[in-house]
């Protein structure tokens, strides 16, 4: 909570797994968001297995060994005395990517701050990139980014547990459109929240609820009352049916950055039944079907798509139901043999 730095180890032998640099301001806050990510960033590290055998064949090439966070994914990152790849390795390396570290928003300042401000660490992930004998990534955006440094790519997208498809949500008391996500996406807010909020200043009956950080003050005060927030809780599964939603809003910023994003946000409302109003943006136009699994917005559209929602409950169940059944042809389960091809083309 007060650390400065954080410096995850490993064993047989002693390694370490993960160095984090702590930039949040002092005095902290544990329920705030963005100590919530680190948080959950570390204990990925620590529950996540790691490999015995990698540090010993690092030791026995003469490489230089060290955690590294890329994104959110412990992978290992490893070079010569002179920066080059060492060659022989008895090994094979995955670097593992989903987000687009080099075009980072201002707007989301943690991790501006821990990119963008940190050319060395930038640098230290090409690295990783440069060496791997394989990288893959979440979409093809991405890949092509990633494409300047290593030319072996695999794109694997995101996909979700069939156990999605089981949970069981609250019912809402009013009608109530929602979003899930993090403060990472205060721009995309800053972008759309004025269209989105509306539609709750023109239907003072309905509600809002943000569900994991508090972007409730990028909307304006005089629909405050409408608009709720229910923190983040610690599983999937607890999180997925603490979305209590009638339909559910993905804005999206036309960025660089958000180009690379995948559609796995709009892809969990699917699998639970909940239709939603999107950004008619690179990650979600080639996902939903306008008008049929739900829309896709553009500048001030959201409250127009928002209110046919409202008014026509037949629609919602109409669209939340071509929505599972297309969320149903993306499971891990289904694609799993995706990740089995991409590892066994570098053996």
């Amino acid at each position: 909570f007060l650390a400065d730095r954080i410096i995850v180890l490993g064993t047989h032998p002693a390694h370490i797994r993960a160095d984090f640099a702590v930039t949040l301001p002092q005095p902290r806050k544990r329920k705030d968001a963005a100590f919530l990510d680190l948080v959950d960033s570390i204990y990925q590290v620590l529950t996540q297995p790691t490999s015995d055998f990698a540090p010993h064949y690092l030791t026995d090439t003469g490489a230089q060994y060290k955690g590294f966070q890329l994104g959110h994914r412990e992978v290992v990152e490893w070079k010569s005395s002179d920066g080059a790849a060492v060659e022989g390795r008895r090994f094979r390396l995955v670097c593992e990517l989903d987000d687009d570290l080099w075009h980072m928003d201002p707007a989301n300042k943690p991790a501006w701050n821990f990119y963008a401000k940190d050319p060395a660490r930038l640098a230290r992930a090409a690295e990783n990139i440069k060496v791997a004998d394989l990288v893959t990534v979440t979409t093809e955006a991405l890949a092509a980014v990633v494409r300047q440094w290593n030319p072996r790519v695999a794109v694997l997208p995101n996909y979700i547990d069939e156990s999605v498809f089981a949970v069981r949500r609250p019912p809402t008391a009013v009608f109530t459109a929602g979003f899930g996500g993090s403060i990472s996406h205060a721009g995309d807010w800053q972008y759309s929240g004025k269209s989105i909020s509306q539609f709750l200043a023109r239907n003072p009956g309905t509600e809002f609820r943000f569900v994991g950080g508090d972007l409730r003050p990028l909307l304006p005060r005089s629909v405050a009352a409408q608009v709720a927030l229910t923190p983040w809780v610690d599983r999937p599964g607890e999180y997925f049916r603490s979305l209590v939603m009638d339909v559910g809003v993905a804005p999206l910023r036309p960025t660089a950055f958000n180009r690379s994003k995948s559609s796995l946000k709009v892809l969990e409302y699917s699998a639970l039944g909940i239709p939603c109003v999107a950004a008619a943006y690179e990650p979600y136009q080639d996902f939903v079907e306008h008008g049929v699994t739900g829309y896709l917005a553009k500048g001030g559209e959201w409250p127009r798509y928002l209110e046919m929602l409202y008014r026509n409950p037949g629609l919602r169940a109409r669209m939340a139901a071509a929505a599972v059944e297309v969320a149903r042809e993306h499971t891990i389960q289904a694609h799993a043999i995706e990740w089995q091809s991409a590892y066994e083309s570098i053996l």
